[in-house]
C-alpha cells in the first residue's frame, strides 16, 4: 500500500504560508490571526477523509479504503499500515494489503 505523509501545522510560526509575520493566505499579520478559528489550512481529519490509499499494482482496493478498516498505526520494519478489520467474525489486527475487505469507500 502506498501511504501519504502529512505534515502538521501546530501554528503560525510552522506555517508555509507565514512571510515575515504575515499569512499570505489571510493577508493578515499573523499576530491577528487566531490559529485555530481564522486558518485557512483544513485539519488532519478532513484531509484524511479525502485521501485514498493504492496498492503497489495502482488498485484502489487497499484496506485503508476499506469501510470496515480501521488504522491503528504504521509498523516501520514491515513497512505497512496495520489496522483492525471490523467485519471479521473475531475482532484481530490485519495488514492493510489483505484482501479480506470487500466494501471500499467510494473512490
Amino acid at each position: 500500500m502506498t501511504r501519504v505523509i502529512y505534515k502538521e501545522i501546530n501554528d503560525c510560526n510552522d506555517c508555509l504560508y507565514n512571510r515575515h509575520k504575515v499569512c499570505c493566505e489571510l493577508t493578515r499579520p499573523i499576530t491577528e490571526i487566531s490559529f485555530k478559528d481564522d486558518c485557512p489550512l483544513p485539519t488532519r481529519e478532513t484531509v484524511e477523509s479525502f485521501t485514498r490509499y493504492i496498492t503497489p499494482e495502482g488498485k484502489t482496493n487497499a484496506c485503508g479504503n476499506c469501510a470496515y478498516w480501521e488504522r491503528w498505526s504504521f509498523n516501520k520494519n514491515l513497512k505497512t499500515e496495520l489496522g483492525i478489520c471490523n467485519n471479521a467474525e473475531i475482532l484481530q489486527f490485519c495488514y492493510c494489503n489483505r484482501q479480506a475487505c470487500k466494501e471500499f469507500k467510494e473512490v
